[in-house]
């Protein structure tokens, strides 16, 4: 059993306050029964209709993609990925067009609103492709801005940054510029507990519970 109001606003037609308001005002009816009692309790298989249409709680739903390397926006990508899960959609943890690898795109609003939340600690693991190699003064210049900093074996043009936040993303461009480095390439392959594995370019997948939870936990 859930409350009336949390079915209404889980699909999609307005907030639970506002459902409050549609309740008192008689526009709900619940099995063919006008509902007026606000905090009224209802199975989630009832049949609810707002103004004698039925209307139908959205399945959250929780998507994992590669976003290519093609400098295209996420919503460039929105409408296939709809397509596939038959689902409306909205991406999230995504700042520049420039970055490519992982995005997430889910329906649950209450955990898109956390995880854009710019006070939100989550770490986030980038692969960059460099024009040419760094010093050691720009290494400790980048060590000191971002969590943490590695460089690949044997090759200082391509090196890892972790970052513990999203807004970090936008100024991934900016360190670069101020030490004269052009990058070629920025790769995000890890999205706090989220990891590529063998997700290829351009595919997505559907988040597993234990995923979802972890997420959830995050605190800010």
């Amino acid at each position: 059993m859930i409350r009336l109001n949390k079915y209404i606003a889980d699909t999609g037609i307005c907030t639970r306050r506002e459902a409050d308001k549609l309740i008192a005002n008689g526009d709900i009816e619940v099995n063919g029964q006008k509902v007026k009692k606000l905090g009224a309790l209802v199975k989630s298989d009832a049949k609810v209709a707002y103004k004698g249409k039925i209307i139908l709680r959205k399945q959250s739903m929780y998507i994992l993609f590669n976003k290519p390397s093609d400098q295209q926006p996420a919503v460039h990508y929105l409408k296939k990925i709809e397509e596939q899960f038959s689902q409306t959609l909205q991406p999230i943890s995504c700042f520049s067009d420039l970055v490519s690898g992982l995005i997430l795109f889910t329906n649950d609003r209450k955990l898109s609103q956390k995880l854009s939340n710019e006070k939100l600690q989550i770490q986030n693991k980038y692969k960059l492709e460099l024009s040419k190699e760094i010093t050691t003064e720009q290494l400790s210049k980048l060590t000191a801005f971002f969590h943490s900093v590695k460089v690949v074996q044997n090759t200082s043009s391509t090196i890892f940054i972790y970052t513990r936040g999203l807004v970090q993303e936008n100024e991934l461009f900016k360190q670069f510029e101020d030490l004269s480095i052009e990058v070629l390439s920025i790769d995000r392959i890890e999205y706090g507990p989220l990891k590529k594995g063998a997700l290829s370019r351009g595919n997505a997948r559907e988040l597993q519970l234990r995923e979802v939870g972890f997420l959830k936990m995050l605190k800010g």
